[in-house]
């Protein structure tokens, strides 16, 4: 069963503190995974989105400086990957768009480039061992004595709220920057539900979890034709014009499906959404 924060019973700081050092653990130990880099480089970087998640749950009861510590050790650790898990991203992505929309010999010449980019990425060490041990640093020596359920729906509010007023600006003026933020907030509040809400509650996140990957698919896609555009030089100068008509294309086709999704989710005032998240969480 998947762990999730209990209402009851052990004191929240306590459980808290024992699954960030479960979290050090787990990530420890997939960083070791090195016969299988591309999965183990994945999971990693899925490990510090939550870890960074689970911190934000936190950030209430923390002072700012340890907050921004906490926070720069996490990205620096998951910067460090970055190449290596973007140039496999790349080639799927590239996969899935021609997957839906064929031009075979488009796919094979835009593969050639992306194929180099990637060995190249594969081919770069990986030094995570001091930027482990800063991370496992920062994090236990947290303070987290006043974490309490004041603490998580402070935090849940924040999270909620970032997200909603994101979408709002993105209703007025769609922009990459803040796609990609709004990503991110999706995720992160993602994440934190799944710290507090158990497997019979699934359906409350399932939206959520929907949104979040079709948000994902959008920024693969930017990551795409934008790293097409500065690898141009190793790109038939006449592919990129169909190339990014189809990335538009699919772009319309994902944002046609998660603006509804993103209405249901933030159709409820922030505090109605914290007080209901926190009504199924004490219900278990």
């Amino acid at each position: 069963m998947v762990w999730h924060l209990q209402p009851r019973g052990k004191p929240l700081a306590k459980q808290v503190k024992r699954r960030l050092q479960r979290q050090l653990t787990k990530l420890e130990q997939q960083l070791r995974d090195s016969a299988h880099r591309d999965r183990a480089v994945h999971k990693v970087r899925v490990q510090m989105k939550k870890l960074r998640a689970l911190l934000q749950l936190m950030r209430p009861v923390l002072t700012e400086s340890d907050y921004e510590a906490g926070n720069e050790a996490a990205k620096q650790l998951a910067d460090s990957l970055a190449g290596s898990r973007d140039a496999k991203v790349m080639l799927d992505t590239l996969a899935r768009l021609f997957g839906d929309y064929g031009h075979r010999e488009l796919r094979q010449r835009l593969e050639t480039p992306l194929v180099h980019y990637y060995r190249q990425q594969r081919r770069k060490p990986i030094a995570t061992e001091s930027l482990l041990d800063n991370l496992q640093r920062q994090y236990q020596k947290l303070p987290l004595k006043r974490f309490d359920a004041e603490t998580v729906q402070l935090a849940l509010e924040r999270s909620y709220g970032r997200g909603r007023r994101q979408w709002k600006l993105l209703q007025l003026e769609l922009d990459d920057t803040r796609l990609h933020n709004w990503r991110k907030s999706v995720k992160r509040l993602l994440y934190q539900m799944e710290l507090l809400l158990p497997e019979p509650c699934r359906r409350d996140r399932g939206d959520l979890k929907r949104l979040g990957l079709l948000l994902g698919q959008l920024h693969d896609l930017h990551m795409l034709r934008d790293l097409l555009q500065q690898q141009r030089i190793l790109v038939w100068q006449d592919d990129l014009p169909t190339v990014n008509a189809l990335i538009r294309q699919r772009e319309a086709a994902l944002l046609a499906d998660a603006w509804p999704l993103a209405r249901k989710l933030y159709r409820r005032p922030v505090k109605a959404f914290s007080r209901r998240m926190m009504a199924l969480w004490r219900r278990g």
